[in-house]
């Protein structure tokens, strides 16, 4: 099965690594607390905002729409509109329309099974204490609003967001807020300009708020 887009949506594919030597560069190290700690971290050399932003697009909609194009999704095209297919959700059929679909279904709809469950096979067990009570209230929140298909949908994207997803290592929360930026100060020269940055890509609504929830 071919995916397409990869490189340019995640900065991964099969033999396109960032190094004519096809592997990650082993001294590299990247910048901020990485480089002052003085550790290396190779795979990071292909991460960046458009990237990080690339992979929650595509997986979000394999957990939603399965393998398609769609919104940044990592298949080939597969249907003629992914605008129907967003609209017309409850006669969406993904036999048809996607190249493949996840068809993992939990023993029970309880919450704490749910999450113990999409722990043991997406962390290997790893999910802190304080990412399952997130997910789980989330979860909670979602089976009482919507249904169950829609709740273990939003479990599934909340754990992939985590960072016990990204990592094999301990993860330790340090419980505290993120100090707000600083108020840039304002500039007394007569020319000003503005500056546009255009990132690859954009994160969807749907997207963003599942992200902000481990924010």
């Amino acid at each position: 099965m071919r995916l397409t887009g990869l490189q340019s949506g995640i900065g991964q594919y099969a033999y396109h690594t960032p190094n004519v030597f096809g592997f990650f560069l082993p001294e590299y190290s990247a910048s901020g607390q990485i480089a002052e700690s003085k550790l290396v971290s190779p795979e990071a050399m292909v991460l960046n905002a458009p990237t990080v932003v690339g992979f929650l697009n595509g997986a979000y909609n394999l957990i939603d729409m399965g393998l398609n194009e769609c919104f940044g999704g990592f298949g080939t095209k597969a249907t003629n509109s992914c605008t129907w297919i967003f609209k017309n959700w409850y006669h969406w059929r993904p036999e048809i329309q996607t190249m493949g679909i996840l068809r993992y279904q939990p023993s029970n709809a309880d919450a704490e099974n749910v999450v113990d469950e999409l722990a043991l096979l997406l962390t290997a067990g790893r999910l802190s204490p304080g990412s399952r009570s997130i997910i789980k209230e989330a979860y909670d929140v979602e089976l009482s609003a919507a249904t169950a298909a829609s709740a273990l949908r939003l479990a599934q994207k909340l754990v992939i967001s985590a960072p016990e997803f990204h990592s094999t290592n301990t993860v330790k929360r340090k419980g505290e807020l993120r100090p707000d930026p600083e108020e840039p100060v304002p500039s007394n020269n007569d020319y000003k300009a503005i500056i546009f940055v255009n990132l690859n890509g954009g994160m969807c609504m749907a997207c963003f708020m599942n992200a902000q929830t481990f924010s």
